[in-house]
């Protein structure tokens, strides 16, 4: 800041010596300003969510007093999907859990699949919204990875650019990960060992947050209608709110949550460090993710 207060020569008067004084203190002003709003960084692999007086505001700005006393960690996302930069911060107000996560991507996707006339009918589009999905352990070892060869249970919250964030909401999830064939509605990934892993992912009970917009009569005027769109879910669906904004280059996704819902289709934040991961879809489908490695969200 030093570098400020150079134009005021100590030899030289200035024509307005009153104005300098008064510019340069303004500028040292605005400097302190910019040092002290300039968010704390660490590395690692463990979130600390700090205790906070009041709940930030979900907008998917994070400029409340919350989030400036919070450190920010520092995560690198990887895989099919591309490597993405990312930051997390977290604070505990209200019995809610709050977190706030930022990531790089270039461009801002809110489209998804939207109807396009495709000859005497209707087609899902080419566009893909961009997603984030957190994961946390509810029964079962948790290795941060979808594809362990291990039976377990995670609690998964998407949310989604195009078909979630209208209503201000995540979708929330179970994962369902066995070694076992359930039947029935479930994906099979084949293990490099030969052997198959069976994931179901149904969504927690209640009205889920988007729903499909069936496809309108075909007109020459119309090029593309939405197929999906947010809506407000109840029961445990409901549980998880978020919100997101893009700009320059960056999202920035607000999320909050009950510390325990009470539900057996959510984890429970009752522990003192709590394993979880998270992923990033660039407009991409599912398997074309970046996840980041296994992290510890650690309660104050």
């Amino acid at each position: 800041m030093s570098q400020s207060f150079r134009s005021i020569s100590p030899t030289v008067p200035h024509p307005f010596p009153h104005a300098a004084i008064a510019a340069a203190l303004a500028v040292a002003a605005l400097t302190a300003t910019a040092c002290k709003s300039a968010p704390r960084e660490s590395g690692g692999d463990v979130l600390t969510a700090i205790s906070a007086s009041s709940a930030p505001q979900l907008d998917g700005v994070t400029d409340d007093a919350a989030w400036r006393d919070a450190t920010w960690l520092r995560v690198t996302l990887t895989g099919p999907g591309g490597t993405h930069d990312a930051r997390l911060a977290a604070v505990v107000a209200d019995g809610r859990l709050h977190l706030a996560v930022r990531w790089a991507d270039a461009t801002e996707d809110r489209v998804h699949k939207a109807w396009k006339p495709a000859g005497d009918k209707w087609a899902s589009g080419p566009e893909r919204e961009d997603v984030l999905a957190i994961g946390f352990p509810i029964s079962g070892e948790f290795t941060g990875d979808m594809t362990s060869p291990v039976d377990c249970v995670w609690d998964v919250w998407h949310w989604k650019s195009a078909r979630t964030d209208g209503a201000g909401f995540a979708m929330d999830k179970t994962h369902v990960n066995t070694m076992t064939d359930p039947g029935g509605k479930r994906h099979v990934e084949k293990l490099a060992d030969g052997r198959s892993l069976y994931i179901r992912r149904p969504e927690d009970a209640g009205r889920t947050a988007t729903r499909t917009i069936p496809a309108p009569p075909l007109q020459a005027a119309i090029a593309t209608a939405p197929q999906f769109e947010a809506q407000a879910p109840d029961g445990s669906a409901a549980d998880v709110r978020a919100k997101g904004a893009w700009k320059d280059g960056w999202w920035t996704v607000e999320l909050s949550r009950a510390l325990d819902t009470g539900n057996a289709d959510d984890a429970a934040f009752t522990g003192a460090s709590i394993p979880f991961a998270l992923a990033v879809l660039d407009h991409a489908e599912d398997g074309d993710h970046a996840v980041s490695p296994r992290l510890t969200l650690a309660l104050r």
